[in-house]
């Protein structure tokens, strides 16, 4: 009977250890199809995304990742701004492009236009449907950063900070932070609020984020909604 209640014992203590850790990592990512839908709503505007990214692999352990653009909408109530932001954006829909990370989500080479091989890092922020991870195991409660130069007409970089809130089981709950940088200090941007993550392969489930900063004008404010539909 002791025997037994010992056993037990640390099998609850092992149990709970390792549910108060996790390795978030895209390597067990390989070989996967996931598709988002990514809503950003103001007060007057909606920009729907909706991609696909097939997960495959290259050499020295990093990650491919094809991409595919099937929806890009502008919704303001029905101006001629809509119409002509709307013909603009149909450009990038269909199109083939991939990027290039390692297994903790770092880019390496970042989104491609794979007909031309240009740069299109500008179209969207890849880093939105794949935050970066640290590498080894993180305890709920832990906290990383990272900082990263972006393509913005206003903001130089970004910098992120993560806090691994709680897990449940697979999933993962990650509180993000983005906040924007740039020289004037005239502008600010904020992105704020939580990720669910799948523990198993690193990939993004669901996102809700709230938008708050100052365009040089009034203060703003919004969402973004990330939903996986693949």
């Amino acid at each position: 009977m002791k025997l037994l209640l010992l056993s037990g014992y640390f099998i609850l203590i092992f149990s709970c250890k390792s549910n108060d850790t996790a390795l978030l990592s895209y390597s067990n990512a390989f070989k996967s199809t996931v598709g988002y839908k990514m809503e950003l709503k103001s007060k007057s505007l909606t920009v729907t995304t909706e991609a696909d990214f097939n997960i495959d692999s290259v050499s020295n352990g990093l990650l491919k990742v094809n991409t595919i653009i099937n929806k890009m909408t502008w919704q303001d109530g029905g101006s001629d701004i809509e119409k002509d932001q709307n013909n603009h954006l149909k450009q990038f829909t269909g199109v083939p492009y991939y990027f290039e990370m390692d297994s903790t989500g770092k880019i390496i080479k970042p989104l491609t236009n794979k007909e031309t091989n240009e740069d299109a890092s500008k179209i969207f922020d890849v880093k939105l449907f794949f935050p970066g991870y640290p590498a080894g195991l993180i305890k709920a409660g832990e906290k990383w950063e990272g900082s990263r130069q972006i393509h913005d007409m206003v903001f130089a970089s970004v910098k992120t900070t993560s806090t691994l809130n709680k897990i449940d089981g697979d999933n993962c709950y990650v509180n993000m932070q983005y906040r924007f940088v740039e020289d004037t200090k005239m502008f600010t941007k904020k992105f704020e609020g939580l990720y669910l993550i799948d523990k198993n392969t690193g990939l993004l489930t669901s996102g809700n984020l709230l938008i708050s900063g100052f365009n040089g004008f009034s203060n703003t404010s919004g969402t973004i909604q990330i939903s996986r539909i693949i």
